[in-house]
């Protein structure tokens, strides 16, 4: 039977393995609407069917308090995110933003409903993560090794990856380190997926510094840190990091001693030499930590050092840890500033707004950054509208009004902190409903990790907690197994209170599988479904009224988050009709694209072009009007007005539409110019 298991755990984690790589390699980063849109579909679907699943079990009465309160929590923040479409200067973003926000709340409840019909495939989910971690990350250094792709992918020396932003590429990789340290410590697991821990640690840890992503950096470290100083295996796991680490630093430090490999807008022959030197040294680090990762599961499971032994190594490794931040500190005080001086410093430097930093891999250990910058636009539209925010989604329009410089054009739609976007779009309201969230998630988590402790530590017969007791294996592995989980929420945590990874669904999904699996939990120990005996469903009326209302909000929510890639499509067709010499079919098209997604500026701005091309001024300048009325709190409609105005002759319409631009976007030359030569031509 336990064989049976493990089979059923490794196909089960293959399946998710291959099913959360196809969602990174499809998703990428979060930009194709057809690519997320079915994702968002699909997870919301699979959400409610495991909610259909526990209605008509009976298991759903069996869910403990905490573990409602957060799933019913982030459904209040799904629908508090869909509200704020009414009054959102980017309405169609908002929109957007609410499909998104959707189906991370469907991957969220899927996790809570599985880990609570089926409580043993907790391997399978790590094992899923985990080797999904290793396939993008293994991707990202043979692209970067054989030159694979174009524009980006071969221009910068960092790691891009699957996402095309090495910080979602690195977090990946930071993702997959405490599922694979849970891995390569368990005895259970057999010799050869430790061994081979080894080895794909090496590849994650490289991704990590080669994406020379601060942030994936920082959220290794915790997220790994978290597992080792918890579970009651770290020795073994400290070990294979320990060996998978070496082998990192060793492909790191030749990677980084070539400048035609790390460096920006090299030659493409250089780089594809050095890229070429690059995969035939991985290949052989990655060869040799296979064998050593054989050899080091070998003697772990030959040499057996006693309790003691185990808790006095563990105890010096966890000091040894805890010695490290003091070094820190005694570093600090010694230095020419003094402690204060260097704390203020740091600060100082952390916070600045005019602070830059390259791409180079001395990044790695600057502290200068562009964040502060995007933080404070953030906060400036948050206090903007401080009780429901400026809309989800809408920061890249909404900051615009209140900024000083213009920011990074690649970056601007994005505040670069989870709670700061949270506050700018979602006002003060969406900051209490993101704080019920968290807590009640935190009470949940809580309860499994504590009364996994408690589990191990009990006694039998009478239910006393006895320190002498016999650990049970599967619980142990459990319970370390709920740490590795925490690791790798804490590491999206941390990569998103400071950058926008979050919106990448190929890192966000696989760590809302290990917030709901840790929410959903609950009082480990359970091996099966308990056995009842259900009447049938025609005579259970409140499962019945359950169902119904679940296959409603399924029907509805695929429709809505249908309808932006629907009005998309028909856009796309109506320019494709308008190419081959059919108007009227252009025109149908664009008017159905206006109806599918009412909110959107595209459709309006293609009838205006086919006015435009069919000689009507009037309905060209109508649908401008149009957009400025859908939204009027975006420069762009009253850009696209005031320009238009005044091309056909009418400074007086252009002049009140581009008053209205400045207004809003106080960062655009181009607009200002336009409104001048407007003023000029409305004087004369």
């Amino acid at each position: 039977m336990p064989a049976l298991g493990a089979r059923a755990d490794a196909a089960l984690g293959l399946g998710l393995a291959a099913l959360l790589a196809l969602l990174a390699f499809t998703t990428t980063g979060g930009e194709n609407l057809a690519a997320n849109t079915w994702v968002e579909i699909a997870l919301v679907v699979i959400g409610l069917g495991v909610a259909a699943t526990l209605a008509v079990s009976g298991l759903a009465s069996s869910i403990p308090v905490p573990t409602r309160l957060s799933a019913l929590a982030f459904v209040a923040l799904t629908g508090f995110t869909a509200l704020s479409i009414a009054w959102s200067v980017a309405p169609d973003q908002s929109w957007l933003e609410a499909a998104r926000t959707a189906g991370y709340a469907g991957a969220f409840l899927a996790a809570i409903g599985l880990a609570r019909l089926h409580p043993v495939r907790l391997p399978a989910v790590l094992g899923g993560i985990g080797v999904a971690a290793v396939l993008v990350c293994a991707w990202a250094v043979l692209a970067k090794a054989l030159t694979i792709g174009s524009g980006e992918q071969v221009q910068y020396g960092r790691l891009l990856g699957a996402f095309g932003y090495w910080n979602a590429t690195g977090l990946m990789a930071a993702l997959g380190l405490p599922a694979l340290l849970w891995a390569s410590s368990r005895r259970e697991r057999g010799r050869a997926t430790r061994a081979l821990a080894a080895p794909a640690i090496a590849l994650l840890a490289s991704v990590v510094v080669l994406s020379y992503s601060r942030s994936a950096l920082a959220a290794a470290v915790i997220g790994v840190a978290i597992p080792l100083a918890f579970g009651r295996t770290r020795l073994r796991a400290a070990a294979m990091l320990a060996l998978g680490v070496g082998g990192a630093a060793l492909i790191c430090a030749w990677a980084l001693s070539d400048r035609a490999f790390t460096g920006d807008k090299v030659a493409l022959a250089s780089r594809t030499t050095a890229g070429h030197g690059f995969g035939l040294v991985v290949v052989c680090v990655l060869c040799l930590l296979t064998a050593l990762g054989f050899v080091v599961a070998f003697l772990a499971d030959r040499v057996q050092l006693t309790a003691v032994a185990r808790r006095r190594a563990g105890t010096a490794a966890l000091v040894a840890l805890a010695l490290v931040p003091v070094g820190g500190v005694i570093a600090l005080a010694a230095s020419s500033r003094g402690l204060t001086g260097e704390v203020s410093h740091v600060w100082s430097t952390l916070t600045s707004s005019s602070s830059r930093v390259g791409d180079a891999p001395d990044r790695l250990v600057a502290l200068a950054n562009s964040r502060p910058r995007y933080w404070r636009q953030g906060l400036s539209v948050g206090e903007g509208h401080p009780l429901a925010g400026a809309g989800a989604g809408s920061f890249g329009v909404a900051h615009l009004r209140y900024a000083t410089a213009r920011l990074t054009v690649d970056n601007a739609d994005h505040a670069h902190s989870y709670v700061i976007e949270a506050f700018a779009d979602l006002g003060a309201i969406g900051l209490a409903l993101n704080a019920a969230l968290l807590l009640a998630w935190a009470l949940a988590s809580g309860r499994s990790l504590g009364l996994t402790r408690r589990t191990l530590r009990a006694g039998t017969g009478r239910g006393q907690y006895r320190d002498r007791a016999p650990v049970d294996d599967a619980l142990l592995a459990e319970r370390d197994g709920l740490w590795a989980l925490l690791g790798i929420v804490v590491a999206f945590g941390i990569s998103s209170a400071v950058d926008w990874t979050w919106f990448y669904p190929g890192v966000a999904v696989p760590a809302l599988l290990a917030a709901g699996w840790l929410a959903g939990r609950g009082r480990p120990g359970a091996t099966s479904l308990p056995a009842r005996r259900l009447r049938s469903i025609g005579s259970r009326p409140g499962v019945v009224l359950a169902l119904t209302g679940i296959v409603v909000a399924a029907v509805a929510l695929a429709w809505g988050i249908w309808q932006p890639l629907r009005s998309a499509d028909a856009t796309g067709a109506g320019i494709a009709a308008m190419t081959s010499g059919r108007p009227a079919l252009a025109l149908a098209d664009a008017r159905a694209a206006a109806a599918y997604d009412p909110d959107s500026l595209e459709p309006l701005l293609e009838l205006h072009a086919i006015d435009r091309a069919l000689g009507d001024r009037a309905g060209a300048l109508a649908e401008l009007e149009r957009a400025t009325t859908v939204q009027p709190d975006n420069a762009l409609p009253w850009s696209w007005l005031g320009g238009y105005a005044l091309h056909t002759g009418q400074p007086a319409v252009a002049v009140r539409a581009l008053r209205r631009a400045v207004a809003l976007d106080v960062t655009n030359p181009e607009t200002r110019r336009q409104l001048a030569a407007a003023e000029r031509e409305a004087r004369r």
